[in-house]
């Protein structure tokens, strides 16, 4: 195989890749001693080489623990990003020793993507007490001290340096990167104050009894048969008092002889398509015959604050599905097991009934990770055909979108203007045959309620109600960007 022409990159203006992590010392471009070619060449001897073959075998030792140690925190995500495309960069161009090796250096690119993972943390004032964080961050933590930090590290480096934090210093999320393969996740919540009859002990073997016979029955989903057992679930619980939430790791695997194990091509296409599909074409319906799934369905009003409504009754309805149909976005955070949120105590650890077998936590820990695939399993994707149309119902969350938000920012707070322009979204909706009485913002949760007068009708029951009002919500993180109907009397 001929040598691919050399691409001249462009410097990032990050920091320079360590020449001693990815690099050998000796450069491609530099001229060979011998400018004369000898008119006879003696073959190397023997010990000429054995000496080069160890030489190449140290090289290929330094190459790989270079990317086994790598280690670099940010303060922005996309410079992580950055940094990650500069390193496959330089080693798709070949600008390795390595490179004289084909085959090394196709397992050096794919150790880099199979190793190779970004990470989210808090910031806890507690962790400049740990001697990580002295050598791997002290110029980053320098000055003003914000809440998020990334981290692009391998994963064998950062299972090592984990287990060695204390564990209230771990706020550690793992980013599923966009377009890259992950085993299905479930983000399973629910309010137990607004929902103070919610069945935890049923709620995570209904949903895999009928996630099991979900897949039996759509076996053209796919394009081959899908299964799992129990034992390819991990099952990860921080429940507390006023709030239910556990996180399912699922392997799924083929129905042959062999189990391979199959991953999504990617959370946010493939996987977001499967979990709606799963959620309103097989829960759903089966709500009116099926207690145990009906009790899937629960109250998550939380967006609304309710003292608005002191001289009126709020319906409250179970509508909101326990899976969290919101975690399935591009370069999603999932917080790592044995990490607490910031200011709680409530670790994210192994349930008790959990089934999948492991040797211990670290090696739990790493069956936990979402994108943590390996080479041989098989990647399953859902083309958008396979996405049915949802129930005309203006109560489900419809996605909006219109020029002038093309360049939201999710984390700011919305201007006047920007309040104005969605009350002209909402009052198209209702097709201008009525008006907005009130709204409120709420800035720390980015929703907008807007209570509509002169206009009652519902998109559920298809006709005016007779004496309820009703009021349309806007989300804006969730989907980037939802809005949905409730009522109210």
């Amino acid at each position: 195989m001929s040598e691919p022409p050399s691409k001249k990159l462009k410097r990032s203006p990050l920091d320079e890749i360590p020449s001693n992590v990815f690099y050998s010392s000796i450069k491609k471009d530099e001229p060979a001693e011998d400018i004369i070619p000898s008119p006879v060449k003696s073959p190397p001897s023997s010990s000429e080489v054995e000496g080069r073959r160890r030489q190449m075998i140290a090289l290929k030792e330094k190459d790989r623990n270079g990317v086994l140690n790598m280690c670099k925190i940010f303060k922005k995500q996309k410079d992580a990003f950055r940094y990650l495309e500069v390193v496959l960069e330089n080693m798709t161009n070949g600008d390795m020793l390595a490179f004289q090796n084909e085959n090394h250096h196709s397992d050096m690119i794919k150790l880099c993507k199979d190793e190779l993972f970004i990470f989210s943390f808090q910031f806890n004032p507690q962790m400049m007490n740990e001697q990580f964080f002295k050598k791997y961050a002290a110029d980053v933590f320098e000055g003003f001290k914000q809440e998020r930090y990334f981290m692009l590290s391998s994963i064998t480096f950062f299972t090592q340096f984990y287990f060695q934090l204390h564990p209230d210093v771990r706020h550690f999320y793992e980013i599923i990167q966009e377009d890259r393969p992950c085993y299905l996740y479930f983000d399973i919540e629910a309010d137990l104050k607004k929902n103070p009859k919610f069945d935890k002990e049923n709620c995570v073997p209904t949903i895999l009894k009928e996630l099991k016979l979900f897949l039996s029955k759509e076996e053209k989903i796919f394009d081959r048969p899908i299964t799992f057992e129990p034992e390819d679930v991990l099952d990860l619980d921080s429940t507390k008092s006023e709030k239910y939430s556990r996180h399912l790791i699922i392997k799924l695997r083929t129905c042959s002889e062999d189990k391979t194990e199959c991953a999504f091509q990617d959370n946010f296409d493939h996987m977001n398509r499967f979990v709606k599909i799963f959620i309103n074409h097989h829960l759903r319906p089966l709500r009116s015959t099926d207690p145990l799934i009906d009790a899937l369905f629960v109250s998550n009003l939380d967006i609304i604050d309710e003292s608005l409504h002191e001289d009126e009754e709020v319906i409250i309805e179970r509508n909101t599905c326990v899976i969290d149909q919101g975690v399935y976005t591009r370069n999603r955070a999932f917080r790592c097991m044995l990490s607490k949120k910031l200011n709680s105590d409530v670790m994210l650890n192994v349930a008790v009934c959990n089934k999948l077998p492991f040797v211990d936590q670290k090696d739990c820990f790493l069956k936990s990770l979402i994108s943590n695939v390996h080479q041989d399993t098989i990647a399953l994707s859902i083309s958008k055909d396979n996405v049915r149309a949802e129930s005309p119902s203006t109560k489900k969350p419809v996605r909006f979108s219109f020029s002038s938000f093309d360049a939201y920012n999710p984390d700011e707070v919305l201007t006047q203007k920007d309040l104005d322009l969605l009350k002209e979204f909402i009052l198209t909706v209702i097709d201008n045959k009525g008006f907005v009485r009130s709204h409120q913002y709420n800035p720390s949760k980015q929703t907008i309620i807007y209570q509509i007068g002169g206009n009652r009708y519902c998109g559920n029951i298809g006709r005016e109600h007779k004496s309820n009002h009703v009021m349309y919500l806007i989300d804006l993180q969730r989907g980037g960007g939802i809005y949905f109907q409730k009522w109210y009397v």
